[in-house]
This record gives C-alpha cells, sequence and structure tokens, in this order.
C-alpha cells in the first residue's frame, strides 16, 4: 500500500470516529457517505447532503477519494466540481489534497480549464486557488493570466497562489501589473506576493521599479505606496509550505467545540448560543473553528486574538452580539487561527484579507455586516470590513 493510502486510511478512520463521538453525544449518526458512482450532479447533491449533517465526515470521504477507486478520473472531475463550488476552505484542502494525490497535472489542467469557463467570480478565485495549492513551478506561468481578469477576486488569488508557487519570472509579471491594478487590495496582494518569490525588500522593489508601460497619475502613485510599503522593516518575505498534513492534523483533532470562560453565566450562555448557531447554520465553518480555537474568553477590553494560545479574548460589548454577529466574529478569529495551523501568512492584513472574504457566505447566512444587501459586492464587502483596521478581529 502506498504511503499516501496509509496516511489517508488513517485520518479518514480518526475523522470517522470524530464524526461517531459527536453521533454518540446526541446528534444522529451520518450514513457512510458513498462519494464514488453516479452522475457528477448526483455526487455533488450526495456530498451537499451530508455536509448539511456532518462536515467531518464528508472530510473523510473526501480524503478517501484520492486513493484511486474504479474509476479515478470520475473521482478527479467530481473532486474539482467540488472545488469550483464550495465556500468552506477547510473541506477544499481536503479535496485539493486528494486531487493532487490523484493526478496532480490532471487536476490543474481540468482546475484551470473550469476557471476560464465560470462566470462567478468567486467559483473561479477557488479554482485559481486550489490550481496554485496542487500545483507546483512548471504550472506557475499557466496562472499569470488570471493576473489580468476582470474581478479583483480572481487577481488576489492568483497573486496568492503564485506567492506559493511561482518563481522571479512571474515575480516580475505581478510587478508589471500590480501598480495598475484598480482595487487597492489586489495591489497589496500583488506586494506580498513579489516579496515572498524576491526573497527580500531590496530585490522586491528593484523589481517594482523595472519599466513596466503606462504613465497615468494612478499607477504612479500606488507604484509611490508599494515603494513605502516595501520600506517597513517589519514586512518579511513568507516562506511557504504544503499545508495539507497539517491541515488534515488539525481538523482530525478538532474538539466538538472550544473552552468557554466568560465573566458570568450570562455571557457564558451568549457565547455559546452563536456556538449553537454556527453548528446549526454553518456546519462546515463551525468545524474550523472548533479546530483552530482552544478556547474563548472574555475580559474589559477590546476584543483580540491570542494567536500563541489559540484563543480569542472578547471585550464585553463584542460578548453581546447577537448569536449570527458574534458567530461571524469568532469565524473569522478561527480563520486567521486556522492559516497559522497550516502555516500561511497569519498576521496583519494578509491573514485577515483571507479570513473576512472566507466569511462572506456565513455573513450572508446571517444577514449580518450587509453582506446580504443588494448591491454590496464581495470586493466591497472587504474594503467595508478593513476600515476598522487590519488587525480587527471584526
Amino acid at each position: 500500500m502506498r504511503r499516501g493510502a496509509v496516511r489517508a486510511g488513517l485520518l479518514t478512520s480518526v475523522l470517522l470516529a470524530t464524526a461517531t463521538t459527536a453521533a454518540d453525544a446526541g446528534r444522529d449518526p451520518a450514513p457512510g457517505p458513498a462519494l464514488r458512482g453516479g452522475e457528477l450532479a448526483a455526487r455533488i447533491e450526495r456530498a451537499l447532503a451530508v455536509r448539511a449533517r456532518d462536515p467531518r465526515l464528508l472530510g473523510a470521504a473526501l480524503t478517501a477519494l484520492g486513493d484511486p477507486g474504479p474509476a479515478p478520473a470520475d473521482d478527479l472531475a467530481f473532486l474539482v466540481e467540488f472545488l469550483a463550488r464550495e465556500p468552506s476552505r477547510a473541506l477544499r484542502l481536503l479535496a485539493a489534497e486528494s486531487a493532487q494525490r490523484l493526478d496532480a497535472t490532471g487536476a490543474v489542467d481540468r482546475l484551470l480549464t473550469r476557471a476560464r469557463e465560470e462566470k462567478d467570480a468567486a467559483r473561479t478565485a477557488w479554482c485559481v486557488e486550489a490550481a496554485g495549492l496542487v500545483g507546483g513551478r512548471a504550472d506557475a506561468p499557466r496562472l499569470v493570466p488570471f493576473l489580468d481578469h476582470a474581478s479583483g477576486l480572481v487577481v488576489v488569488a492568483a497573486a496568492d497562489a503564485l506567492a506559493r508557487c511561482g518563481t522571479e519570472a512571474e515575480a516580475r509579471e505581478i510587478a508589471r501589473r500590480a501598480p495598475g491594478w484598480s482595487w487597492s487590495v489586489a495591489t497589496d496582494h500583488g506586494v506580498w506576493a513579489v516579496l515572498d518569490m524576491s526573497g527580500s525588500r531590496a530585490r522586491a522593489a528593484a523589481l517594482f521599479r523595472e519599466p513596466a508601460g503606462g504613465t497615468d497619475a494612478s499607477r504612479t502613485a500606488r507604484l509611490a505606496a508599494v515603494e513605502a510599503a516595501l520600506a517597513d522593516a517589519k514586512l518579511l518575505p513568507h516562506r511557504w509550505a504544503p499545508p495539507f498534513g497539517a491541515a488534515r492534523k488539525a481538523l482530525a483533532a478538532a474538539s466538538q467545540s472550544p473552552k468557554v470562560s466568560a465573566l458570568n453565566p450570562a455571557m457564558h450562555g451568549w457565547i455559546e448560543d452563536a456556538l449553537r448557531w454556527l453548528r446549526e447554520k454553518a456546519p462546515a465553518e463551525s468545524w474550523t473553528v472548533c479546530a483552530a480555537l482552544r478556547s474563548i474568553e472574555t475580559a474589559d477590553a477590546r476584543t483580540r486574538l491570542d494567536e500563541g494560545a489559540g484563543k480569542v479574548v472578547l471585550s464585553y460589548d463584542d460578548t453581546g452580539l447577537p448569536p449570527e454577529k458574534l458567530a461571524c466574529l469568532l469565524f473569522r478569529a478561527a480563520s486567521v487561527l486556522f492559516r497559522r495551523r497550516v502555516g500561511e501568512p497569519a498576521s496583519g492584513r494578509r491573514a485577515w484579507d483571507a479570513a473576512i472574504a472566507e466569511s462572506w457566505e456565513l455573513c450572508v447566512a446571517g444577514k449580518v455586516h450587509d453582506a446580504a444587501a443588494r448591491g454590496m459586492t464581495r470586493e466591497r464587502f472587504l474594503d467595508r470590513a478593513l476600515e476598522f483596521g487590519p488587525w480587527e478581529v471584526r
């Protein structure tokens, strides 16, 4: 048996045991998800049904697909379609790992084809992100065209994917484009990606100073902002590593609920209400919270995230938020911590951008932060959230 198959089998056993424990704790046991076989649309529907009942069981099933079955090509097609549709990054990471184990080259081909055909910006971005996760340096040039996509979300996904797998050649492509991007958030991600790929602030600044064409005032202003950002001694290149093993470990070890320590019973109850709302309305996001947050506390101070201890300390005001709004706050904090667990950038704007973007579907479900408001795009949603400051939990 292949080493990957052994790891997958162990994880599947752990996740199944975790799901069984949850059932024994008072939930109806979910049936063993048979994701193999049948038409693609029917397989997606089965996956969604399992997801709604127990995302941990779905995670085990996704991991099991990494070992070729009777028709591995069909499994790869399913995994790619799942990656294009699934808002939970935790589940996408499990699916991406299985796709890589089945056929990394074929998965990247399918993901990029799906990305070029997709009309929805978020789904396109998820495909591009997955291609960066599954692929390697040889695939990086194929991600460059997405730097010119009409959606800022896709541009950010492409820049982040290249930060993971690109070389200085791709860094030069980003440096040529980023100052001209209309969305400042995308430009910021471009700066971080170039820094990662070049390895130093000095080399990144040199790449941005190379002739890029275009002399409009907005590009010139952004180029000045780029150089100012790269002058910050606190800005360091991130060393990327495959996140799959760490993600599997964190998800398999997820508790059923973070430990809650509050000032009084009322506050304790409010936090539990938010956690219950997550379990009932957004079970996959609840799994992320349980995998990343060890504890939740309260204090008469501004809400803060203790990354080293894996906990969020809520201000008294935030503790009293409605359940759906507090759930969104907790999920964003957990998203930052989860990225730290899997070796991804987990401090400052870089982490909070991703956490806020990941909370979109949750905020729509809870009808909070105007996510469900007519005309509120994901880009505007992120811009408004960042107005509070990039280090804010909410």
